[in-house]
């Protein structure tokens, strides 16, 4: 629908209105119960799907479920994470947990899980099922088997249980970071090992192993290989620069991303300001450029106190239009994201500020371009070892001056621009060897089986083992553990870390070959076309076949 309708129009969020989403002050526990009241229309209709016509819909009704849980789910966990109010973040919290409650039973549902089995079975002859949504019943099925559907009823809710402590233990390892080493190995041992079990459950010998049997990697002995390729000496003579700042605010930023928006991904938008949760932000309203169709909406939080740099995806594409529709509305589906990054200065960006503004921006393209029939699979839904392109890409476009032209840079600009990439250039090498061995010690330690992590004593002999062997001295040893045993992306991105220089490498691939306007093959909207809008309903490795790309 159009998200440029007045603030007590309904968004398409549980019928939240606009005002109510921007400021969250309606109870989020009573939102949290009418999307729950929803679903559960929803699964008793599943729940009486025998006949042609309910399983033709079993794999859009699930669909709906899983959209209505997991909007509910992201807008309450941003506003936790972002909300001024602590009475507004609690609440989010306490609507989290009611949420993901059902959401845990749901994967845990055997009768669910034979309805849809039964409804795919039956589309294999009648073909009720378009392209896209065979791809998304299939994922859902597979994402019912990860979560133990079929191990016998003792070992699905220890299985259960598993999931349950994996989260907890999580969030206490974040907890963690600020207080001493061993309290953040005790947290992290506890983690790796519950997955280690969880995965034994699913008959992998580890959890690196159960994540990437369906990545292009495929497991980490490849991994490990594709990681090697960066071992590169440490260059301690690189000196320490200040920051290179631009003289650029966030109104000349946007200009430019509004540039590249319309030349590269056909859609524009419209900027106004808009308050968010306490934050002064800027709300996007983007638009097709080819129809003027509603493209959906980002909400741009530029911070100058302590805040995070994320992009939250609220809600997806869905061109399907839902049935007693909790959205206030049978129109189609169109996309919410926030974005933050915290700055110093927003009259004065520095460029490493820039980066991390395109970085987030290329995430909430992704969300935009996406244009799906399904939630399931819409946008940043996608394989891991594709969801970081974009950002990556969105990088390094922001290393060619030209695209600054229409802003009339002046020489210091230029010079300060050259000047920054020079130095990225210069500290490349270093940075990804760095890269790549975080990315080595996370498949090291989801590498582990579950009898090599079951006590802290063990788990922190074979952490410690580990770090002596990939370092010269004790000092060295001493200060890579101190690293490794706080490194926050072992929680969200746990055996997937490598991703973020596999999706760097695609999309140097992608910028040599399709962006640089130096290419003989320059074809600016071809990754739009051939991998953006797609989202995830193509596998990584199609996308990369597509696009002429080989990773060795």
């Amino acid at each position: 629908m159009d998200e440029n309708k007045s603030h007590d129009q309904g968004i398409g969020l549980c019928m939240l209105s606009r005002r109510s989403f921007c400021d969250a002050n309606e109870d989020l526990l009573v939102v949290g119960g009418r999307c729950i009241e929803h679903c559960m229309r929803l699964l008793d209709k599943l729940s009486n799907s025998k006949q042609r016509g309910d399983l033709a819909l079993v794999v859009d009704r699930l669909d709906q479920v899983s959209n209505n849980l997991c909007s509910i789910i992201d807008y309450s966990g941003a506003v936790y994470r972002l909300h001024l109010d602590r009475r507004a973040r609690d609440n989010a919290l306490a609507t989290v947990g009611k949420v993901s409650g059902l959401m845990a039973q749901l994967n845990g549902d055997i009768g669910l899980y034979k309805t849809l089995k039964k409804s795919l079975l039956a589309n294999k002859d009648e073909q009720f099922l378009c392209k896209e949504g065979q791809k998304v019943g299939t994922s859902l099925l597979a994402d019912f088997e990860d979560y133990g559907i079929n191990l016998s009823p003792g070992a699905r809710k220890t299985f259960a249980k598993l999931q349950i402590d994996i989260q907890n233990i999580g969030h206490e390892f974040e907890d963690s970071l600020q207080e001493p080493l061993q309290s953040s190995m005790v947290s992290l041992s506890q983690l790796v090992c519950r997955r280690a079990e969880a995965a034994k459950l699913l008959g992998h010998s580890s959890y690196a192993h159960l994540f990437l049997k369906d990545k292009v990697l495929t497991d980490p002995k490849n991994v490990l290989n594709f990681l090697n390729t960066f071992d590169k000496p440490q260059n301690s003579n690189i000196a320490e620069h200040p920051e290179v700042h631009s003289g650029l605010c966030f109104e000349s930023i946007l200009k430019v991303l509004a540039y590249l928006s319309h030349n590269l991904f056909e859609t524009k938008f419209v900027a106004n300001a808009e308050g968010l949760w306490g934050h002064d932000s800027v709300r996007l309203c983007f638009s097709s450029t080819l129809d003027d169709s509603p493209m959906g909406t980002v909400y741009f939080i530029i911070s100058q106190r302590n805040s995070v740099t994320c992009h939250f995806p609220i809600r997806t594409w869905r061109m399907r239009p839902a049935e007693n529709t909790v959205y206030g509305t049978n129109d189609v589906q169109t996309p919410i994201c926030v974005v933050t990054v915290e700055v110093a200065d927003k009259m004065n960006l520095s460029f490493s500020e820039i980066q991390s503004i395109f970085h987030e921006f290329g995430h909430a393209l992704h969300t935009i371009c996406a244009k799906t029939m399904f939630h399931h699979l819409s946008g940043t839904r996608c394989k891991l070892d594709f969801a970081e392109v974009p950002s990556n890409l969105m990088e390094i476009i922001l290393q060619d001056s030209r695209i600054f032209s229409i802003l009339a840079p002046t020489r210091k600009f230029v010079e300060s621009h050259q000047r920054w990439v020079a130095d990225i250039v210069c500290r490349e090498d270093n940075n990804n060897s760095s890269q790549a061995q975080l990315a080595k010690f996370d498949q090291f330690v989801h590498g582990l089986s579950h009898r090599d992590c079951n006590s802290p004593e063990v788990f922190a002999h074979q952490v410690r083992h580990w770090c002596s062997k990939n370092t010269k001295s004790p000092t060295e040893s001493f200060n890579l553990l101190n690293q490794v045993c706080k490194f926050r992306h072992l929680v969200s991105y746990g055996a997937g870390y490598y991703s973020y220089l596999f999706n760097q490498r695609i999309a140097k691939d992608i910028w040599k070959q399709y962006l640089d306007p130096n290419s003989p093959s320059y074809e600016p909207q071809r990754f739009l076309k051939d991998a953006l809008r797609y989202g995830g309903t193509r596998d990584t490795s199609d996308i990369l076949d597509s696009l002429n790309i080989e990773i060795d």
